[in-house]
């Protein structure tokens, strides 16, 4: 028979659910989450669709005598449909193990859970950058230098590339740049962590490189490479539920405990021509 635990026992378990780093240390930050643009809370079912608002694109403001009206700029939700899914995570364990190491695993259970939606969504995002990439400028270069990059910011429209751009890819692609000679020249500029920070990509380019974490980057569509993706501040849209459900069972014959949670999410590209995608190596 399986029964609810009592309330008081979850009550710690929506915060942990709404953490974006693992419990052990691992240097997992979803930096994707952080980096989107988050449009609200969401409401709906999964399956359901809806669109997610435009980009900004008003015109600026006129300078109007007293006796004339304004022209109206218009709002428009034409951007790109997405579709709500829903996310679900469960790991149960059994009492011996409490027994045997004195460890909380109802806390360690949840962390996890917490940890598992959050990848969820991050992987998500990365997928849907993809999908609404501006395919026709992917590209391929055999290894990542700041002429790559720069090649690769020309392809974005100045009205978004303005707004701030980032690189993202897995740390071992990113440290290529440190083999460029204009970078390894670079002895008066400083030390590496803070070219590895982007201090020197930021001048230069207008580019901060980011570590995705790991696997979550799509391999190239053409040769099966590692890629990485640059993309303008604000292309990036998710939507999340408002708060996650949990739930615990106990199987008290079994001496089973089971945390289940669930969360609703979207993710979307508002603007195409702000995502560009390239493979790095030789095919």
């Amino acid at each position: 028979m399986t029964v609810t635990a009592p309330t008081d026992v979850t009550e710690w378990i929506p915060e942990l659910i709404s953490a974006s780093t693992h419990d052990k240390g691992e240097q997992n930050t979803h930096p994707l989450s952080r980096f989107a643009d988050f449009i609200g809370d969401l409401e709906g079912k999964p399956g359901e669709k809806f669109m997610l608002p435009d980009m900004d694109g008003t015109t600026p403001a006129e300078n109007l005598a007293v006796t004339v009206a304004a022209t109206d700029d218009g709002l428009s939700g034409e951007g790109t449909e997405v579709t709500i899914k829903e996310a679900v995570k469960s790991i149960a364990f059994y009492d011996r193990l409490r027994y045997a190491t004195g460890t909380d695993f109802n806390a360690l259970a949840g962390r996890r859970v917490g940890a598992a939606l959050n990848d969820r969504v991050e992987l998500d995002l990365a997928a849907a950058a993809f999908a609404g990439r501006n395919a026709a400028a992917d590209g391929l270069h055999a290894t990542l230098t700041l002429t790559a990059i720069g090649a690769m910011s020309l392809l974005i429209p100045q009205r978004l590339s303005m707004r701030g751009m980032a690189l993202f890819g897995e740390a071992k692609i990113l440290q290529q740049l440190l083999s460029d000679t204009t970078v390894a020249n670079a002895a008066a500029f400083g030390s590496d962590e803070a070219i590895r920070e982007g201090a020197f990509t930021r001048p230069l380019l207008g580019v901060t490189p980011i570590a995705a974490d790991e696997g979550s980057i799509p391999v190239g569509a053409a040769n099966g490479l590692p890629q990485v993706m640059l993309i303008s501040k604000g292309v990036l849209a998710r939507v999340l539920q408002k708060a996650p459900t949990t739930e615990v069972e106990r199987d008290a014959r079994a001496r089973l405990t089971r945390i289940v949670g669930t969360t609703l999410h979207a993710e979307g590209v508002r603007d195409s021509a702000g995502v560009v995608f390239a493979e790095i190596g030789t095919p």
